[in-house]
């Protein structure tokens, strides 16, 4: 088996037995650091190109619009981990900047532009929801290059309301 591992796969399997021993021996928890340390340096001098590339693609990823303590909430599901979850204001703040644009703007001046529509200025994660809900819409209503998005036609607002209503619950 050790054979057809790779040298990352290696490394990886390594880190795990040794989690295994500081869990089952405490006593040895320095000893364990210390191969840790020595693990990273072996992993940093491993060719670019044959390092494990650690990307989320967003593959197993769902939206759905539910209503939570009885107000409508955008609510992305991952693999891991818990529901991230958008109030329908925010939404509509950045249907309203994108759908007021002809030009591809950059994710701040929409954090500016919903900052002036609802009072407050948006979280980052939250935004950055909504824009990767929109950027999945189907037939495609947003369009993102590096990290400024433009509407694809106009009509973005009432698009983006019927995308939302298509993943109502």
């Amino acid at each position: 088996m050790p054979e057809s591992l790779s040298a990352n796969e290696a490394i990886e399997a390594a880190r795990k037995l040794l989690a295994g021993i500081v869990r089952t021996h405490p006593d040895q928890k320095v000893v364990v650091l210390e191969i840790l340390a020595l693990l990273s340096v072996a992993e940093g001098a491993l060719e670019p190109s044959s390092r494990l590339l650690q990307r989320r693609t967003g593959e197993n990823t769902r939206y759905a619009v539910e209503t939570i303590s009885q107000r409508p909430m955008l609510s992305e599901y991952r693999s891991v981990g818990r529901p991230l979850r958008v109030d329908e204001s925010l939404f509509d703040g950045i249907a309203s900047v994108l759908g007021g644009t002809t030009k591809p703007i950059a994710f701040d001046e929409i954090a500016d532009g919903v900052e002036k529509l609802i009072g407050t200025r948006p979280v980052e994660w939250q935004m950055r929801v909504v824009l990767r809900f929109l950027l999945r819409a189907a037939p495609p209503i947003l369009k993102r290059n590096r990290s400024r998005y433009a509407p694809e036609s106009k009509g973005f607002k009432a698009a983006a309301h019927k995308w939302w209503r298509a993943n109502s619950q």
